[in-house]
């Protein structure tokens, strides 16, 4: 598979940035929520009163490319046109003009600092709600075959994860995508980015922090989309 290098965060048509500490692993791209005086991370809910932005991108040596880590100085951008991270609910696709919240992946309580956006309404994005941060201005197919649950179990730890043969392919992920590890009936889930890539098997770029299992919890491939921040 090909290395395709994402979008930079910040457009032509992006407002200024401010810097926030950020509390918690964050990627570029995430809607990022204040936690305490000064310092922000990826929102783990949908639920986004504390909403700030978008983190941007940087040209910054960090420990895992495209993630700030916890205490470095993160750039939120407030305003305007920004590339964020969507994935997909359900076998809905994106289309200009949907509203968008913070995706909510699990049945349990999630406290991982995701900040990754799909359709607002329960994938019925051609209605404001109350947790809409942003408007997408572009279509973005997110379709079933963006998610996956035809891979062996994984542990925690776990640098890699074998899939069935051609899931890569089918799930267009290419090395250096965002990929997010759901557990389904748990309260975690991570944001992950693809390291390497064979027909069987996806790299993890960081180690796994949540277990999953084959056939029930999911691999969710995210894509890039251009955005209005509300």
């Amino acid at each position: 598979m090909a290395n395709v290098a994402l979008k930079p965060v910040r457009t032509g048509m992006s407002g200024p940035g401010f810097t926030q500490i950020a509390a918690g692993r964050t990627a570029y791209g995430a809607y990022v929520v204040r936690v305490a005086s000064d310092t922000a991370q990826g929102a783990p809910l949908e639920d986004t009163e504390d909403g700030i932005g978008f983190a941007e991108s940087d040209n910054n040596e960090h420990t895992y490319d495209g993630f700030y880590e916890v205490y470095e100085p993160m750039s939120i951008i407030t305003s305007g046109f920004v590339n964020a991270l969507v994935c997909a609910i359900g076998n809905t696709s994106l289309t200009a003009g949907d509203f968008l919240e913070v995706v909510d992946l699990t049945s349990g309580t999630n406290a991982s600092p995701i900040g990754v956006l799909a359709e607002a309404g329960s994938s019925a994005g051609e209605t404001k709600t109350d947790t809409s941060v942003a408007q997408a201005m572009e279509d973005v197919t997110l379709t079933s075959a963006t998610y996956s649950t035809s891979f062996t179990t994984n542990s925690v730890g776990d640098s890699s994860i074998t899939v069935t043969s051609g899931v890569p392919t089918t799930m267009g992920l290419n090395v250096g995508d965002y990929i997010i590890l759901r557990d389904i009936d748990g309260d975690a889930q991570q944001l992950n980015r693809v390291k390497t890539l064979t027909a069987t098997t996806i790299g993890l770029q960081i180690p796994a922090t949540v277990a999953l299992t084959g056939s029930t919890d999911y691999l969710v491939a995210v894509r890039q989309c251009l955005v209005k921040v509300l």
